[in-house]
């Protein structure tokens, strides 16, 4: 069951990346400007931490299922995971928030 959630998970983040990527680059074409570079490398930053994530994911899971099969006492919660998303996420929202006070203001 868990391998389904880290797949599934995976493939949600990966899609929404490669569509954000996608569209600025269906919208925009080749236009280099310094907001299209912009959102393209934030896209790209996003999708290298999101297959970072998920290879932390699959090291985890499998350094639990191992720990199971040997019945080792140890702490088999994830406790950098959330931390790192939680962080992640913080921050690229706030870009994001920071992006749009900038253009509403006309900065």
């Amino acid at each position: 069951m868990l391998p389904c959630i880290t797949l599934t998970a995976t493939n949600a983040e990966l899609s929404f990346n490669a569509g954000v990527a996608g569209h600025a680059h269906q919208h925009w074409g080749p236009d280099f400007t310094a907001r299209a570079i912009f959102v393209r490398s934030l896209a790209l930053i996003m999708l290298l931490s999101s297959v970072a994530m998920a290879l932390y994911a699959t090291y985890n899971f499998r350094l639990r299922t191992s720990m199971l099969q040997n019945k080792m006492d140890g702490p088999y919660d994830n406790r950098i995971l959330p931390i790192m998303l939680s962080a992640l996420l913080m921050i690229a929202l706030s870009v994001v928030l920071g992006g749009s006070i900038a253009r509403t203001f006309g900065w």
